[in-house]
């Protein structure tokens, strides 16, 4: 009855009101939360909520589809399949950032770097006469001059390491108090037959490399920290001899390969326009170019404080480069390093004979992209459009590389490529031109001794010119198809090629595969429990429903939650599969977490 009535208010010219309800079901979709993205109808509330009950009355929804597709550029829109086009994002199979509501990159920051000096103070606390950072801190409390709490104490003896570090050499120590615990032998001080029976019990159960990691943790708290009995376990010849013959068991590094030449002009054009890509796209194709002919890794890029473009277009080619200040560096080790910008230049006259640059700084004002201190300069997108304040991971920004390059066709070079690929890429075509060792030393930030090659000269900015002269001259080479990196040994130059008489064949570029040897989560996260105790970080652990059920992914081992048991996806929307594994109870130690899952029960702080 009601659809004969519609059709002839219709048919009559009343206005239609349907184009009015879609427009306040966008505005509903647009305000709800992300955590909250489904719309709640009245059927899925108090005893409707029951799904044999919601079967049995009517029939199963479709599932909520996002109704704005990417921003597709103005400039792409007169491309006959710009309307229907969308980021490689997508396609890459890698999942939009949620909204952070305003949790700023040096927030997460500083709730990890907590979290690594609560693992250190556990661990001095097993023996606070056995660290000199404690012992210091207890004997000036004796003596009536104490100053501040334990933790500020081993923070300042911290304050120089970076969150990784931190969290990499505490892991193998908490395993090793756990083992103490089980065997009920006190952990300190070091002593050589405990940490060799350690060893020896559990050469079975670890990884190739976790001895040397154990090494590693213990040279870390003797130097850093003050654990003098360290050197037991240190300059033990069967320690030592145990931790090298389980090292020898480990798979051989294969490094990632670089971009081959027709990789690089593909991304060229995604930043020029003559492949239409979305504008998401093209701010990440931007980012790859520039850790291309910055020769920078993914992290060093995200760390860009300041960003300038001297682009010149006076002659048939553009010249000119990307300028850039980076604020923090992977080779930052000393204190003089962390205090001085490292400047970074990427030429902006690449492979295409056009003017990359200008293309990927459009984008980037188009989509209120800036670098600054505390900005990362590749953000993590959102799923409704804009971007977050925190930076893209490195494992999104590979998968997104690998789709933005891919053609459609099987080509399996792709699947080893990754975010150090980038770096890797004009390095390796430098080492094939035979250029000398102490300039590609300098084009990749490298200070070497034998090379003559100190960090004075790397901060310096004038010290890069020839390097760059020189860098210049091999990208116009390789433009120009006198210098062909990706042909085969012998035959790279036109001298080698015309000495064999090839000239146009194109010979195949080897490829190898990236791996890494990684200690079982699973271990770290069981002796954490025991050893470490609750931590909950910003979490408020009372908000949190007794019903609620917890997983982990297998892979990422980050942390998830539903509301109950028999839900078929997490709070952030992703679906529960098999790729999960459910938590018998909630974990101890809510590390790491999915911040989209636990965002409704974070502590309530000021705005």
């Amino acid at each position: 009855m009601s659809g004969r009535r519609s059709a002839k208010r219709g048919a009559q010219g009343a206005p239609d009101h349907s184009s009015a309800f879609d427009l306040h079901l966008l505005s509903a979709l647009r305000d709800t939360p992300a955590t909250h993205f489904s719309v709640r109808q009245p059927w899925d509330a108090s005893i409707c909520s029951d799904a044999s009950a919601r079967k049995r009355f009517m029939p199963g929804l479709p599932a909520p589809q996002r109704l704005l597709p990417p921003a597709v550029p103005e400039r792409e829109a007169s491309h006959p399949e710009a309307a229907r086009m969308q980021s490689r994002l997508d396609a890459a199979g890698a999942k939009f950032a949620r909204r952070t509501k305003h949790v700023s990159w040096d927030a997460k920051e500083t709730e990890e770097k907590n979290f690594a000096l609560f693992k250190w103070l556990k661990i001095i606390e097993r023996g606070p006469w056995d660290f000199a950072v404690s012992r210091d801190f207890l004997r000036a409390r004796l003596l009536g001059l104490g100053a501040g709490d334990l933790l500020e104490s081993i923070s300042n003896a911290l304050s120089a390491k970076s969150t990784a570090t931190l969290h990499t050499r505490a892991g193998p120590m908490i395993r090793y108090l756990a083992f103490c615990d089980l065997e009920g032998i006190e952990p300190f001080p070091i002593r050589e037959e405990v940490m060799y029976k350690f060893f020896y019990d559990m050469q079975t159960q670890v990884a190739a490399t976790f001895f040397k990691s154990v090494l590693s943790s213990l040279a870390f708290g003797r130097f850093v920290l003050g654990l003098d009995s360290a050197v037991l376990a240190l300059d033990s010849l069967r320690v030592k001899g145990l931790a090298r013959k389980l090292y020898l068991g480990i798979r051989r590094l294969q490094q990632r390969p670089p971009l081959r030449v027709k990789d690089v002009i593909r991304l060229e054009l995604i930043c020029t326009g003559d492949i239409p890509r979305s504008a998401l796209d093209v701010v990440m194709a931007g980012f790859v170019l520039f850790m291309v002919f910055a020769r920078a890794r993914h992290s060093d890029a995200q760390h860009v404080s300041l960003l300038f473009f001297e682009l010149d277009f006076r002659g048939d080619l553009p010249a000119g480069f990307i300028n850039a200040e980076v604020k923090k560096t992977k080779t930052s080790f000393t204190v003089e390093r962390k205090t001085k910008f490292l400047p970074m230049l990427a030429p902006a006259r690449g492979l295409s004979g056009k003017c990359w640059a200008s293309g990927w700084k459009a984008a980037l004002e188009k989509e209120n992209i800036t670098a600054g201190e505390g900005k990362p300069l590749m953000p993590s997108p959102k799923s409704g459009g804009g971007w977050n304040v925190i930076p893209q991971t490195a494992q999104a920004s590979g998968q997104w590389m690998r789709a933005l390059l891919s053609d459609g066709t099987d080509d399996p070079y792709l699947l080893g490529l990754g975010t150090h690929s980038a770096k890797a890429t004009l390095l390796s075509w430098l080492n094939k031109k035979g250029v000398a060792r102490d300039v590609t030393a300098l084009l990749g930030y490298h200070a070497t001794k034998d090379a003559g090659i100190g960090t004075e000269i790397i901060y310096a900015r004038d010290a890069m010119a020839y390097p760059l002269r020189v860098l210049q001259e091999l990208v116009d080479e390789v433009r120009d198809r006198t210098f062909r990196p990706d042909e085969t040994r012998g035959l790279m130059t036109a001298a080698e090629r015309e000495a064999a008489g090839v000239r146009d064949d194109a010979g195949a570029d080897c490829s190898s595969s990236s791996s890494e040897d990684e200690e079982c989560p699973r271990h770290d996260e069981g002796a954490e429990g025991r050893v470490l105790g609750p931590w909950a970080g910003r979490v408020d652990k009372s908000k949190i429903p007794d019903e609620a059920v917890m997983a982990r992914n297998e892979t990422s081992r980050v942390l998830h939650i539903s509301r109950e048991e028999q839900a078929t996806a997490f709070i952030c929307g992703r679906k529960i599969t098999a790729a999960y594994e459910v938590c018998d109870a909630h974990p101890p130690v809510l590390y790491p977490r999915c911040k989209q899952c636990f965002r409704s029960f974070l502590e309530s702080v000021n705005a």
